[in-house]
């Protein structure tokens, strides 16, 4: 599953540097985990 979700993450980064080119490393870590749902996440 990870190797499914790694270029979807990989694009959630590049929008959100393309919002703000100033986000470092760790700031852009903290918003995935701290926005991120597994609510509607249906593992098979």
């Amino acid at each position: 599953m990870v190797a499914v979700l790694a270029p979807v993450v990989s694009g959630v980064v590049v929008l959100m540097k393309g919002v703000d080119s100033d986000l470092e490393r760790d700031r852009l870590l903290n918003i995935i985990k701290n926005t991120a749902s597994y609510d509607t996440l249906a593992m098979s």
